[in-house]
């Protein structure tokens, strides 16, 4: 009886484990495929995307691509399509003037974002006396509001008497940025705005290609956009933002989402917050005081009151944001409101689980707004 040499038997030992890895393997791929699949099924996103998706549904989506999430929010109207679609547009909502205050009544006019316009609410409740007007956009940066308090007041037409611009400390960085999709991965807010750089100590702006909706809908346009954003962006990452049949893919998703989480914080630590302070990037700070003292300047030209609020939030350290444009601003003497005097990020009761303020301290900041604004009442129209 012929017998097996050890060469020939431990090639075929060999053999059997190489199968043996490559069906293991082959198993697994199939375990995991047929998961995938079970679990996109289980958790799809609503139909209609004005519909709030539960908690497993967006845990399983955030990490689709940006695209493949516009596509889901942005239907073939902005009736159909998520309320976000619609929200912060420059074009759209910054044409509206207001119109003038009755007799007797102070106009505010307020640029900023939710934390600022739930400011200006309580401001209402708290003065009659006053009517107030607000423009936002979600966690809009100073950008944006600049841009807005420009077509709003542009020739004079603005009536109000009084002119505040909120700033948030964790939108900073998104003055390196052309609009709302780069920066938030999970929860992109498609509307735009200008970014602007000092060439030579003088701004400069470059506008955004989209503009409004529509423009998302418009294949050429948003290809001309993106081209845009990989140019002047720091936050465009073609890895995020393109779609691919992967996005398909539940576990592909989570590991996108990884990567977007880990990018982002890299980002900030190396062009906006190095963990104790914001950077000295030249687009950041220079460009922020210039267009502060640009817009009290106007303002007061104008015979106006100019206030600027600092919010800080989470996330961006104590008193981040005083410590980047707060002397500046009142060495200039223009009236500043900071959160973080009073108002600690470090305490957990200040917030509500969204991250906002609570509505009593928005209350409280808007108490000390209204002082500043009582204080210049009487010689509002003195103001030059």
């Amino acid at each position: 009886m012929p017998r097996l040499n050890s060469s020939t038997s431990s090639s075929s030992r060999r053999t059997l484990r190489i199968r043996a890895v490559l069906a293991t393997g082959a198993w697994t791929l199939l375990f995991l495929t047929l998961a995938d699949i079970a679990v996109g099924l289980a958790f799809p996103w609503p139909a209609d995307p004005r519909q709030q998706p539960g908690s497993l549904q967006s845990y399983f989506g955030y990490g689709q691509s940006i695209e493949a999430k516009l596509h889901y929010l942005v239907r073939p109207t902005d009736a159909a399509s998520a309320q976000i679609v619609s929200s912060g547009w420059i074009d759209r909502e910054c044409r509206h003037v207001p119109t003038a205050p009755p007799p007797g009544k102070l106009g505010v006019t307020v640029y900023g974002m939710s934390f600022s316009e739930h400011v200006r609410h309580e401001l209402g409740q708290l003065d009659k006396n006053l009517v107030t007007t607000g423009y936002a956009g979600p966690g809009a940066p100073l950008s944006h509001s600049y841009a807005c308090f420009q077509a709003v007041s542009q020739s004079g037409r603005d009536p109000n008497q009084v002119q505040i611009i909120g700033i948030l400390a964790s939108s900073v960085k998104r003055m390196l940025t052309i609009g709302g999709v780069t920066t938030t991965f999970e929860a992109p807010a498609p509307f735009t705005y200008p970014r602007y750089t000092l060439e030579r100590g003088r701004l400069s702006m470059q506008e955004p290609v989209v503009r409004g909706s529509a423009d998302l809908r418009n294949p050429a346009r948003w290809s001309a956009y993106k081209a845009q954003l990989a140019q002047v962006d720091s936050w465009y990452d073609p890895v995020l933002m393109q779609a691919s049949p992967l996005d398909r893919s539940v576990f592909v998703g989570l590991l996108r989402r990884a990567y977007a989480q880990a990018e982002d914080r890299r980002l900030i630590e190396r062009l906006v917050y190095d963990g104790h302070a914001f950077t000295d990037n030249p687009q950041l700070g220079p460009v922020m005081k210039t267009l502060l003292l640009d817009f009290a300047a106007r303002v007061r030209g104008q015979g106006k009151l100019p206030i600027v609020i600092l919010f800080q939030d989470r996330g961006s350290g104590a008193d981040s944001l005083y410590g980047l444009l707060g002397p500046t601003l009142e060495k200039a003497g223009v009236p500043v409101v900071t959160t973080h005097a009073a108002f600690s990020v470090s305490d957990s009761r200040n917030f509500i689980a969204d991250g906002h303020f609570t509505p009593e301290v928005d209350r409280a900041i808007a108490r000390i707004v209204l002082a500043q604004i009582n204080a210049a009442r009487p010689s509002l129209s003195a103001i030059r």
